[in-house]
């Protein structure tokens, strides 16, 4: 057991993660994603078009790459996973859609995001 205060203790564990999640879009779509799991009350995932949706961001190829790239960057260090989601009847086109890994999920609660997240949902 480590001297150091618990809080500390956190910060080292994800302190490798700082730089993928420090930046602000990346943090957004991760708490976008967990509260549409709220809103929703059950596991849910996004499409990349939702996510493009819920940000505002245009339908131009700099602003599709530049999430893209972020999405990528969250998949790479293991906080969101990527599954193929076609309607039951297949009419649909394959699509990705995006949710919270496990890993996430840990970060979120380590830091007490998962509490702070459900009641400011709950207040608007």
């Amino acid at each position: 057991m480590s001297d150091q205060p618990n809080y500390l203790n956190k910060l080292g564990k994800w302190a490798d993660s700082f730089k993928v999640i420090g930046h602000p879009l990346r943090l957004t779509i991760l708490f976008m994603l967990y509260g549409s799991e709220v809103v929703s009350q059950n596991p849910k995932c996004l499409t990349f078009g939702q996510i493009r949706e819920v940000l505002g961001f245009p339908e131009n190829k700099r602003a599709l790459n530049s999430l893209t790239y972020h999405l990528n960057e969250l998949l790479e260090a293991n906080f969101i996973e990527r599954e193929p989601f076609q309607d039951e009847a297949g009419k649909s086109r394959v699509m990705s859609t995006y949710s919270l890994s496990r890993r996430a999920r840990e970060f979120l609660s380590d830091f007490g995001l998962i509490e702070k997240i459900r009641q400011s949902l709950k207040s608007t």
